[in-house]
């Protein structure tokens, strides 16, 4: 059994992000995704945020940690990463972006767009549900990479949500840092 440290939904930039100055970084520190949001930051700070997770990316590689993308990263690259049988990743990848993901790629928002979001995330704060189609892509991998256990985030839980999928267990974490032993 293993302790890990994971970093979740952190949405750094981003008008919902829950904002954190300082990281650990051991060889089981994870970031699950969707940390540094490319997509909803002010396009006035873009460069900014991009550089802190470039250095929180290395920094994290150095010490052995894992780092996996998300949706909002803009980043079809480290989608997972596996380590003691478990899978972790970020939660969107077995969701269809093809059309979408295209159109919706460019970073940074205005300011006016902005407004809606902070709208839109005070009305609708909590996580939508999580599909059978992501759980068979998870299950497919897991099942590919000899992994027992799935942990993911990107519904933004209010707690840590934990199922059992065709005997695999799956642990879906709440937004922030966060402490498992697993």
């Amino acid at each position: 059994m293993a302790h890990y440290t994971i970093y979740c939904d952190l949405h750094t930039g981003a008008p919902h992000e829950i904002p954190l100055d300082e990281f650990t970084f051991t060889k089981n520190t994870v970031f699950l995704g969707d940390n540094f949001d490319l997509k909803n930051c002010l396009k006035t700070d873009l460069e900014a945020i991009i550089a802190k997770r470039q250095d929180v990316m290395e920094r994290c590689r150095r010490t052995g940690g894992i780092y996996v993308t998300g949706n909002h990263s803009l980043d079809d690259n480290h989608l997972y990463d596996t380590r003691d049988g478990i899978l972790f990743m970020h939660g969107d990848l077995a969701i269809n972006h093809s059309a979408k993901r295209n159109t919706s790629r460019r970073m940074g928002r205005s300011r006016i767009a902005w407004s809606y979001l902070k709208i839109y995330y005070a009305v609708v704060p909590d996580s939508i549900p999580v599909f059978n189609s992501l759980l068979r892509k998870a299950y497919a991998l897991a099942e590919e990479n000899d992994c027992h256990t799935i942990l993911m985030g990107h519904f933004h839980p209010m707690r840590m949500i934990e199922k059992d999928y065709k005997g695999k267990r799956i642990i879906i974490m709440p937004r922030g840092k966060n402490e498992i032993s697993i």
